[in-house]
């Protein structure tokens, strides 16, 4: 009988555009350890979120996720230059040591983007039930969000969920970074604490800093998929009276996730172009408001140093306090220079980075475990729900945050994996692209 064969999707470390397609003959795969599961990847998403993983792969240890294994075939073996990249979804549980899950069962998490087979070493996370935690040793280094997996309940595997299961894949992970933002960095009620956007600092963050009632939010980046998460949760997931003075969203395309919508506080729909004009400058700068916060979801073209410098330069005026916050990179391949060039920008502005794994462990921490999810996933299908209904009979039918979903099939060629990434590493997937792919 021949032996099944799959394919592991493999990238440079350096130049992650550079992709390699190795056939895997899974008779060679070692015996599945205690306390494991094998599973394959059916179904994942490409977000920009996915060229992150690779540009901060060394230093936030997501290649360590699934390394290359030393029997794949040399150079690429070497796991100091190439790496697998992983992507959010689901994968299929194809031979288990845990009793509590049968082969055949679906899994949720972070996965490889190729189909040959991986091994989970998993344990109960205490108070979640149906949450798994990966406890390999060289997954350890890896941030907590990335170490949990859940299964997927038997009667939600159906087809009847397949619609359900590409929207979570899409938009789950990168929506949660926007929940949170709003939730608890920007205290979006009196009753849940207010938590510092890198938690991991020891840094105080009182209900003051997390208070932007007389605040303007500029979001940079407005489009992306974060960015119009965080903007639909500050228009319809706040107390009354809780929102900024004023939201502006700043994109090339100058397109907004709010459009339709009753939004309870003024906002402002631009390109980056007028953001760094003189009269739209001077206009922000006459606000009678306390702060001005930049919120980077991934903007483009150095505008944020522009904005970021001028606008200081000018509240010097008014007293407002500008303040950076920083979420997301530009959609594109990195180089160690202009990574380094990345990190001393953000010196220079003194930016805060926003760590959603630090804010969502200090959060469970606070609120526990079973409540943050309980509420967090009630909230997601909350809005993936009331936005398939309030588009229906649009032009924004089938739509969710503005994005269209996108279901492709494969790992090569022009349609499948190997041609979107190269699409994302060029900066070609625009914010409104929702790309899911069954393998």
């Amino acid at each position: 009988m021949a032996s099944t064969t799959s394919i592991m999707r493999v990238l440079s470390k350096t130049d992650y555009d550079h992709q390699y397609f190795l056939e895997v003959v899974e008779a060679d795969l070692d015996s599945l350890a205690q306390s494991s599961v094998r599973v394959r990847t059916t179904l994942v998403s490409l977000t920009s979120n996915n060229l992150a993983y690779c540009a901060l792969g060394r230093v936030l240890h997501w290649w360590d996720t699934y390394p290359v294994p030393s029997f794949a075939s040399a150079p690429y073996n070497d796991r100091q230059t190439y790496g697998i990249s992983p992507a959010w979804g689901y994968a299929t549980v194809l031979e288990s040591d845990v009793s509590e899950i049968a082969s055949g069962a679906l899994l949720w998490g972070l996965f490889p983007l190729s189909t040959f087979p991986v091994d989970l070493q998993l344990k109960k996370a205490p108070g979640t039930p149906g949450h798994w935690l990966e406890t390999s040793a060289h997954r350890q280094t890896l941030m907590s969000l990335y170490n949990r997996y859940l299964a997927v309940p038997e009667g939600e595997a159906s087809a009847q969920f397949d619609l359900t299961r590409a929207w979570t894949s899409l938009l789950r992970p990168i929506w949660e970074a926007g929940y949170l933002l709003n939730r608890f960095v920007y205290q979006s009620s009196p009753a849940d604490p207010p938590v510092h956007p890198f938690s991991e600092s020891g840094l105080p963050w009182s209900a003051q800093d997390a208070d932007i009632r007389s605040a303007i939010l500029i979001s940079l980046g407005a489009s992306s998929k974060t960015g119009r998460s965080f903007a639909q949760q500050a228009a319809t997931n706040r107390a009354a009276g809780s929102g900024p003075k004023l939201l502006v969203e700043v994109s090339s395309e100058g397109v907004s996730a709010l459009d339709g919508l009753k939004v309870p506080f003024p906002y402002r729909v631009t390109t980056y172009a007028d953001i760094v004009s003189e009269d739209s400058l001077a206009c922000l700068a006459r606000q009678q408001v306390r702060r001005i916060i930049i919120i980077d979801f991934g903007s483009r073209d150095n505008i944020l140093e522009k904005l970021a410098l001028r606008l200081k330069e000018l509240s010097l005026q008014s007293n407002a306090q500008v303040e950076v916050l920083g979420v997301g990179g530009e959609a594109k391949v990195y180089s160690a220079a202009s990574m380094e060039e990345r990190m001393e920008r953000a010196g220079r502005l003194e930016s805060i980075q926003f760590n959603a794994s630090g804010v969502k462990d200090k959060a469970m921490e606070l609120v526990g475990d079973a409540r943050y999810f309980a509420e967090m996933l009630a909230e997601f299908e909350r809005v993936v729900n009331s936005e398939l209904k309030r588009n229906k009979g649009t032009q924004r039918e089938g739509q969710v945050l503005g994005i269209a979903l996108k279901r492709q099939t494969g790992l090569r060629g022009d349609g499948g994996v190997e041609g979107t990434w190269m699409r994302l590493c060029r900066g070609e997937v625009a914010g409104g692209e929702g790309l899911v792919f069954t393998l």
